[in-house]
């Protein structure tokens, strides 16, 4: 049994056991406890099994409570349902995309995302019969102009990294729907602080809470966002492919999302002055904001 130390065991064997678990009432700390245990244990078969029917945690791959804590905190900023906290922020952009294409699938893009998110469609996907096409979100007809009759994703970017472009959302989670696809968009620029696109159409959101969420560079951490069903399918390929955020960076980034609107905010205003500033600038020849 677990808990007990037994004294005809050997001092080898109840150094192990001893100190291993709280005897006392643990519950309600005013700050989550970091939970970097591997696996939780379990007294028998049945124990097992009732873990899994309820969704318990048994095995950090599949669940850890720092993790879901983080995902309860995105569900809210974000405004969605269900969130899923990654490994990186390319692990989400990947694992939300991977999770709802298949071979013979067309995606639409917007030409001026984040690099690496574009070699995902190029250098990735394409060597599993995913095809894709690259368009300006901010142009509408383009966007209607790439879609095909296998389109199965759009994806794009609430603020474009680097060049900040803004394309209208709504519009284009309008064309993906009527053409049977689903829209996919990267929030890392913007939070929810400042825009929540499952309000405006977006069936998934993404984010690289590494950068703007977190805000101490200190934890590399991404985040999936959108309604249960659609996000617990990216979750089982998740525990498959190994792509879990640790508990660690969870912590962190939980901590760093609570002065979310304080920091962005002030960010944001900090930024239009300076691109005030340098549209004034005769030595500074074009201002992307």
């Amino acid at each position: 049994m677990l808990h007990k130390i037994n004294p005809e065991n050997s001092f080898a064997t109840n150094v192990l056991e001893a100190g291993a678990y709280f005897n006392n009432e643990a519950s309600n700390p005013e700050q989550l406890p970091i939970h970097m245990a591997t696996a939780h244990n379990v007294e028998d078969c049945a124990d097992l099994l009732k873990r899994y029917e309820k969704g318990d945690y048994c095995y950090n791959r599949y669940r850890n409570p720092n993790r879901e804590a983080l995902g309860e905190l995105m569900s809210y900023v974000e405004g969605g349902e269900f969130s899923l906290a990654c490994s990186s922020g390319m692990g989400s952009i990947f694992l939300a995309i991977m999770s709802n294409v298949q071979e013979g699938d067309h995606i639409v893009y917007d030409k001026v995302l984040y690099g690496e998110s574009i070699e995902i469609f190029t250098k990735i996907l394409s060597k599993f019969g995913v095809t894709s096409t690259p368009c300006t979100f901010t142009d509408l007809d383009s966007v209607k102009a790439a879609v095909q009759p296998n389109t199965k994703l759009f994806y794009g970017e609430t603020v474009c990294n680097p060049l900040c472009a803004v394309a209208d959302l709504k519009a284009i989670s309008d064309i993906a729907h009527e053409n049977g696809a689903i829209l996919v968009i990267d929030n890392t620029f913007m939070t929810g602080a400042l825009a929540q696109p499952l309000k405006l159409g977006a069936d998934l959101v993404v984010n690289s809470l590494t950068k703007f969420a977190n805000g101490h560079s200190d934890a590399v951490v991404g985040c999936i966002t959108g309604p249960k069903d659609m996000v617990m399918k990216c979750h089982a390929n998740q525990q498959l492919v190994g792509s879990q955020a640790d508990p660690f960076s969870s912590w962190l980034v939980c901590r760093g999302l609570r002065t979310l609107d304080l920091r962005v905010k002030k960010q944001a205003d900090n930024a239009k002055a300076l691109a005030e500033f340098f549209e004034e600038s005769p030595y500074v020849k074009r201002v992307f904001y």
